[in-house]
Order: structure tokens, then C-alpha cells, then sequence
């Protein structure tokens, strides 16, 4: 994107109610509140010149020399000021923001003078700051400060200062909260941290703050104790614990017990504060790694070698009285290891749905292979079978999408968002698959079969048709731009009793037959026809006489002057090719109909549609065809059919 050179202004509100004017003059940036009033100034100086204010597509307003405006603001919300070209939005919505053009032209001779890009944004404003804050155990204060609004930023100041002025190493450094966008976090680890903290919460439009007193939090004291010594024998775990300056609250511990752990009081203290210290942490990194088995199962079993040791200096009471500074992240850690067991149940029982999922999208890929089957031996007709064809081709890519899907890697990503999607795929499978086999199995293909050669009974005289076709001659020169594949053979004008309509209706059915089958439904039929409706739409019969002007372009090349002449387009999806006539400007009307030769059935039987609606004259009869297709030699085709009318001749 080509970067705006102007400077980004901000529309704000003062405290004395004035509005201020975003300088829209260059290329600008420029911001407003939503429901509050937005002031652009987009030009200097009006005199003698016009502006036109556009978005991407059309012209919003224009203002004249004369002072008017034509067109006029699309909404009462905006009003326009002609003499000195501010523009005024007057409440302002979310829907005003985007990308406006500012062009203007000199009067005299209309040429473009000066063109600049305004882009309008309008934000929430920043509302209802709340600032909390909590003590942990070890004597850190969290704050927490939230708000409401359109993307809040926070920013921290203590007692009139930045924060990051004050303590610089007596604070961590601030993050937003990952489940609630709209709030930030703040730790203090040391207690010298003391005054009036202030949260800032500010966006484009806005701000607003809060202030507190900064309590004092008092931390619990950790015990001075020695290490531990374990021996291990094949069957049991020896420990032999001793604590010097641990006070004993409980009257079970005998005197016996207190001289034990006199004399032996030079063996856990190391150990035991470590693990303290790092208790923290270590419950942060387990649920980090709660998706990944590999790492987390050789973490995992460290933090249960230490979590057994804090279970057995428990059971002999050696930790009474330290348990109430330990209990909260005791049961953190272990409560996060039953979420880590529980995970890896949930990778191994959608490893299980992903092996269930396979054998069920190789079932629905026999499937289709058993439909594609039975269609191509039913629906000979040429075009049909194509888009028979097509559609197999996407099933297949899509059951081939689903087996080479690796669900194992993304499940140890996010196993969970994974499974619900896997669980909603499985379920789509198995309701297909039961359609299927009720399709193939039922006594329903019997009667879809008898259906499909009834409908192959009223193609089985085209199918002929279509080959001669495929090789017939033009009785004229070739100067039309008609190349047959076999010139020896004659052109031979379809029956009288064949219909266009008729024809485009039986291609339109079948077309329906082969996305009812490959498309899912299959629902029982609810007419005596098979199909979903018994009738057929405009667009349903447009795409069926599309596919027969394909027909019979299949073969056909076109000299290039009669291309260049009527602007011949040709179809990206299709390859049909278009005419735009000889007066049509293609890339502005965008207005093109099939190109159709000369000696083809689908010309004569278009011309004789069009005759048999009022059998008027050859110049009405050549503009009614014209607005569905293009014929080449068209005026020649039309006054054969005019000669061979029976009613016109009586």
C-alpha cells in the first residue's frame, strides 16, 4: 500500500466544547469519535474550481463553482460547507470509516489540478477505567487495570512519573491479558515500590485514568531447612528428613521425633527451597506444554519425583505448619497434572476419530465411483456426461483432501478446537454415507434408473443429431468464418417437430439429475418426476442453452476479422465465446451473447423461436434472436425460415 505522506491528525473534543478541523488538505489520516461530530477540511480555496469526493467505486458528493452540490450527500448525517469545502458528519458510525479520494479540477478549462486520499476512521471511545489490585504469598502485587471501549492502550505512571522512570528493576514488565483483550497486567516484585499508581487507558479518539494507593503486602517466611537423603531399595523409598528451626504446632509429634530431627538437620534445606521457589514456574511451564507429549512427558515426570518427595515430608508431618504456604500451588500442580493426563486421552481418542474418518471417506469414495458408474452407463448425451465428469472429479479431490489431512500434527497444536471440528466432520460423513448406501442399496434405484432412460428415450433421437452436427457443411462460402471438420457432408436443417425450448428443457433436467445424485440429495422424490421441483428456473434453462451454444462452437474457428469485428470475448470458466455486437464497448456494458454459426441446428431452431412468437417480418424476427445469440450470416438463416413458415405462406 502506498503510504500516506500526511501527517496523522486526531479529532478530538476540548474541554470547552470546540471542535477541532482534521486538515484533509494533503493525504491525512484522520480519526473520530463514534456518536460525536467529525469536521475534514478538504480544500482551501473554492473559487474557480470543483471537487469531486469519491469512496472506491462511485462519487459521494460533488461541490460546483457556483457553490451547489449534485450529486448530494447520501445521508442527512453528513453536511457539506461549499464555501470554504469542510465536510461535517454529524453523528458519526462505524459505517463512515474507509478510504475517500479527493479530486479537484479547474473550472475554465477542467483540468485536474490536485488529488489526495483522506482515510476515516472511527473509534469507540475509552470509558468506565478500573484499576485493582491483589497480593500473592510471596508478596507481590498484582494490578490489574481493564476499561471499556475500542482498543484500549494502557500506559503506568507512579506519583506523576512513568513507572518505568521509578524501580526500573523492581517491576516486571506489563502484558495484556490473553483472555481479556481490554485489560492489562501489571507485577510489583518489591515491596520498596510505594505511592499513587496510575493507569492510563487512552485510544485514538480518548482517555481516561485511575488512581490508587499502593497497599503494603506482607510475605510469608520460608523455612530454613537441610537437604534431604534417599536410598533406594528394590522395593521401597527410604527418606530421612530433618528440619532445625521448623515449629512444631501439632501434639501427635512425640519428643522422640523432635530429637530425631535435631540430629539429622543438615539434609533437606537445599532441595526443598529450590522446589519452593520454582513451584511457580514450574506449574506455568506444565500448562505451556500441555499439547505437546514429548517435552511434557519428561517434564511431567520431574515435577511427579518432586511432588511425591512434598507428599512423604507431609505424611511424617515435618511440614505443618508450612503447608498453608505451600497448599495453593500444591494443588496447582496437581490439578495441572490431571489436566495433562486427561490431554493425552484426548490426542489418543481423536487419533481414533481420524482412523474412523479415513475408513468412513474411503466408503464415500466407493460411493461415488458406483453413482459415477451408473450415470455413465445411463446418460450417453455428450454434455451431460462432462459435468458428470466435473463433479466426480471434485469428489474426488475432496475425499483425497480428507486422507491426506496429517490430523496428528495439528491435534498436539490445538487438539482441542481440532476435535470439535474433527467430531462435526465425522458426523457430516456418517449421515452421508448412510444417504449413499440407502441411494444404492433401496428399492429407490430401480425407480431412478427407469426415470433416467425415460429422460435418455427423449435424447435418443438427438444423439445422431449431434454427431451430424459435429460434421456438417456450410452450403455458402467460407468466407463467414466456418471450418467444419468434414466438408463433404451436407447440411441437413433440423425436423420441424423439434422445439429450442423443448431441447433446452431436457438438458436442464438432466443437469439437475446429475447434481441431485453427486450433490448429496438424496431425499425421496415428492412428485411423480424425481426431481426437487417440478419446474424449472430462468437461470436453469440459461446455463442449458449455454451449454448448447458450446456445442456447437466445439470444432468451429473464426477468422480473426470476424472476431475483431464483434468484439468476441471468450468465457473464462467455460471457453464459450461471447459476442459483443458491433457497436457494444465490452469493457464498459459488459453486455455479450454466444457467437453461433451459420449451418447449425441451434441457429435454426433460435430464428424459428423467435419467428413463431409473432411470425412478423425478417428485420423483427433478426432483433428478437439477437437477444439471445449472435448468429453468423444471421439474416440469411432467418429468410429460410420465413420461407419454410406454413402460416406465413397461407
Amino acid at each position: 500500500m502506498t503510504a500516506f505522506t500526511g501527517l496523522i491528525l486526531l479529532l478530538v473534543t476540548s474541554t470547552h466544547g470546540l471542535q477541532s478541523v482534521c486538515d484533509a488538505t494533503p493525504d491525512a489520516v484522520c480519526y473520530g469519535a463514534l456518536g460525536g461530530p467529525v469536521h475534514l477540511q478538504l480544500m482551501r480555496n473554492t473559487t474557480g474550481h470543483e471537487l469531486n469526493f469519491k469512496n472506491e467505486k462511485n462519487i459521494i458528493f460533488r461541490i460546483r463553482p457556483n457553490g451547489k452540490l449534485a450529486p448530494k450527500p447520501p445521508s442527512q448525517r453528513w453536511e457539506v460547507v461549499a464555501g470554504n469545502g469542510t465536510l461535517i458528519i454529524n453523528p458519526a458510525e462505524s459505517t463512515d470509516s474507509g478510504t475517500y479520494r479527493v479530486e479537484i479540477y479547474e473550472n475554465s478549462t477542467g483540468t485536474l489540478v490536485g488529488t489526495h486520499t483522506v482515510q476515516l476512521m472511527i473509534e469507540e471511545t475509552v470509558s468506565d477505567v478500573n484499576l485493582s489490585i491483589s497480593c500473592s504469598a510471596y508478596g507481590e502485587r498484582r494490578v490489574r487495570c481493564s476499561s471499556n471501549g475500542g482498543s484500549p492502550q494502557y500506559s503506568w505512571s507512579l506519583d506523576g512519573r512513568a513507572l518505568s522512570e521509578w524501580y526500573l528493576d523492581a517491576i516486571q514488565t506489563p502484558v495484556h491479558n490473553l483472555t481479556d483483550p481490554r485489560s492489562a497486567v501489571l507485577t510489583l516484585i518489591q515491596e520498596v515500590i510505594q505511592g499513587h499508581l496510575t493507569c492510563s487507558a487512552f485510544n485514538n479518539v480518548s482517555s481516561i485514568n485511575d488512581t490508587q494507593l499502593l497497599p503494603s503486602c506482607t510475605t510469608t517466611p520460608l523455612p530454613t531447612a537441610t537437604p534431604t537423603t534417599l536410598v533406594t531399595t528394590p522395593t521401597t523409598l527410604v527418606t530421612t528428613p530433618t528440619i532445625t528451626t521448623v515449629s512444631m504446632t501439632t501434639s501427635n509429634v512425640t519428643s522422640q521425633q523432635s530429637n530425631d530431627t535435631t540430629q539429622s538437620g543438615s539434609h533437606t534445606s537445599d532441595d526443598l527451597s529450590l522446589f519452593i521457589r520454582k513451584r511457580k514456574m514450574d506449574s506455568a511451564e506444565l500448562m505451556a506444554l500441555k499439547g505437546k507429549r514429548s517435552t511434557a512427558q519428561a517434564l511431567f515426570s520431574k515435577r511427579a519425583n518432586k511432588l511425591s518427595l512434598t507428599v512423604k515430608l507431609l505424611e511424617k508431618g515435618l511440614l505443618i505448619d508450612e503447608t498453608r504456604a505451600l497448599g495453593v500451588d500444591f494443588e496447582r500442580v496437581h490439578d495441572t497434572g490431571l489436566e495433562y493426563i486427561d490431554a493425552l486421552g484426548e490426542v489418543e481418542k481423536a487419533e481414533e476419530e481420524t482412523a474412523h474418518a479415513k475408513e468412513k471417506t474411503a466408503k464415500c469414495l466407493a460411493t461415488y465411483t458406483e453413482v459415477l458408474q451408473l450415470a455413465r452407463d445411463t446418460l450417453w448425451f455428450k454434455y451431460a456426461n462432462d459435468d458428470i465428469q466435473l463433479y466426480a472429479d471434485g469428489a474426488e479431490r475432496k475425499c483425497a483432501e480428507l486422507e491426506s489431512t496429517d490430523m496428528k500434527m495439528l491435534l498436539e497444536e490445538e487438539y482441542q478446537v481440532l476435535k470439535e471440528s474433527l467430531s462435526e466432520r465425522i458426523h457430516m460423513l456418517e449421515q452421508k454415507v448412510l444417504e449413499w448406501e440407502g441411494l444404492v442399496d433401496g428399492s429407490k434405484i430401480k425407480v431412478y434408473k427407469q426415470q433416467l432412460y425415460d429422460l435418455g428415450n427423449r435424447l435418443r433421437e438427438w444423439a445422431q443429431s449431434w454427431k451430424r452436427l459435429n460434421h456438417s457443411k456450410p452450403e455458402g462460402p467460407t468466407g463467414a468464418g466456418i471450418k467444419p471438420h468434414v466438408p463433404n457432408t451436407p447440411y441437413a436443417p433440423p425436423p420441424s417437430g423439434i422445439s429450442l425450448a423443448r431441447l433446452c428443457g431436457t438438458i436442464a433436467w438432466m443437469r439437475r439429475a446429475v447434481e441431485t445424485w453427486l450433490g448429496g440429495n438424496s431425499q425421496a422424490p415428492v412428485c411423480s418426476k424425481w426431481e426437487a421441483r417440478p419446474y424449472l428456473s430462468a437461470e436453469e434453462r440459461a446455463v442449458a442453452f449455454k451449454s448448447l451454444a458450446l456445442a456447437v462452437q466445439d470444432g468451429v474457428e473464426f477468422h480473426d476479422t470476424t472476431m475483431d469485428r464483434l468484439v468476441v470475448q471468450k468465457e473464462e470458466k467455460t471457453g464459450l465465446l461471447l459476442c459483443g455486437g458491433r457497436i457494444q464497448r465490452w469493457e464498459e456494458d459488459r453486455v455479450a451473447v454466444p457467437l453461433i454459426p451459420c449451418q447449425s441446428w441451434l441457429a435454426t431452431l433460435l430464428a424459428r423461436e423467435a419467428h413463431e412468437e409473432n411470425h412478423e417480418g425478417v428485420a423483427s424476427t433478426l432483433l428478437r434472436t439477437r437477444r439471445k445469440a449472435w448468429i453468423m450470416q444471421g439474416r440469411r438463416t432467418v429468410k429460410k425460415v420465413l420461407n419454410s413458415c406454413v402460416t406465413c405462406r397461407k
